[in-house]
């Protein structure tokens, strides 16, 4: 755990214990911000990558009068959007998310028998993409038997036509923050490129696998969103996807109380007209990669998160707010 005082004609005191040269970097940058320059008022922000020790508020309260403290949301109230099985059931009638099943029979009903399309068969509460498997749909219940405890696994079936980057699939990772009520869109992602070039011929299991689960530690490298073909258009679908999550969340949405925040790293996947599928969500998400992409996507979602906390709005930043729409339109917020 780390503690960091800022002063820059505000005053800012600093507590987590995760990925603290973020947080500290985000904060250096609101040197350049000139309106939080002059806000002239003494800030907290506390990260705790379990729960906020009410000892560390206090601490502050009595050290510093008047501070205004600002917290991560408290795991009990975000943890659902971090299960898979959860996800799938909530999400379940949302076009922005894979065909997902619960058990093999499932997929027996809804799967032609000629279908050679690929399927994830992922466990509850795994991170780092530990425990998936992916398979063909001719091979998938032969798979299946292999899997203990098959009830804790979700089976999702992967999009047609991935998009490709240098031949390769490549995965997205969106920071979005919970805040006031409100669901923001940063724009700047990252995306990990998986280390084994795209071929749907392929049968082989373990290369199957490395072609399709693009995870941090098998990714080849780490890009900008911004380097991605037709980035915009992926953007105004990544939009659409969290007005979904929006109305299926709204429930836990609601319990991120009042100077509470919440940061969720989405990650989607893309097929080759652009359309996205959230196919994860992590509500405690690590904030700290390769410095060239990270400097880029992971400090200036933390100097924004600065700026909307302690002002309540977007200007200066590279926030989306996401709004209610009408069915067939999508509006966003810029400030």
């Amino acid at each position: 755990m780390t503690e960091g005082d800022f002063v820059f004609g505000f005053f800012l005191k600093l507590y987590t214990n995760k990925n603290y040269q973020i947080f500290r970097l985000g904060a250096k940058h609101l040197n350049n911000v000139k309106d939080i320059r002059e806000l002239n008022k003494s800030f907290g922000v506390i990260y705790d990558d379990f729960d906020c020790k009410d000892s560390i508020r206090e601490k502050w309260e009595k050290n510093y009068p008047g501070i205004n403290i600002f917290s991560v949301a408290r795991r009990r109230n975000t943890v659902a959007m971090d299960s898979k099985i959860s996800f799938a059931k909530k999400m379940k009638d949302s076009v922005y998310t894979p065909e997902t099943y619960f058990n093999i029979d499932e997929t027996n009903l809804h799967c032609l028998p000629d279908d050679n399309s690929l399927f994830f068969i992922k466990k509850n509460g795994s991170t780092g993409s530990a425990h998936v498997v992916v398979t063909k749909l001719s091979k998938l219940e032969k798979t299946s038997k292999t899997i203990s405890n098959l009830n804790e696994y979700i089976i999702q079936k992967s999009m047609p036509n991935p998009d490709l980057y240098e031949g390769k699939r490549y995965k997205i990772r969106a920071h979005v923050i919970l805040f006031n009520k409100n669901i923001y869109f940063h724009r700047k992602p990252w995306c990990t490129i998986s280390k084994v070039p795209y071929d749907i011929t392929c049968d082989d299991e373990k290369i199957l696998r490395e072609m399709n689960v693009i995870y941090q530690a098998n990714a080849e490298k780490f890009i900008t969103f911004d380097i991605i073909n037709e980035n915009d258009k992926i953007e105004k679908n990544i939009l659409l996807a969290l007005e979904d999550f929006r109305k299926n969340y709204c429930n836990e949405i609601e319990k991120v109380g009042e100077k509470e925040f919440a940061i969720l790293g989405f990650d989607f996947v893309v097929d080759a007209e652009k359309n996205v599928n959230i196919i994860e969500i992590n509500h405690r998400s690590n904030y700290q990669h390769p410095q060239a992409v990270s400097d880029k996507t992971d400090v200036l979602c933390i100097r924004d998160l600065y700026i909307l906390l302690f002002t309540n709005n977007t200007k200066n930043t590279d926030l989306l707010l996401v709004t209610k729409s009408e069915p067939t339109t999508s509006v966003y917020e810029l400030d």
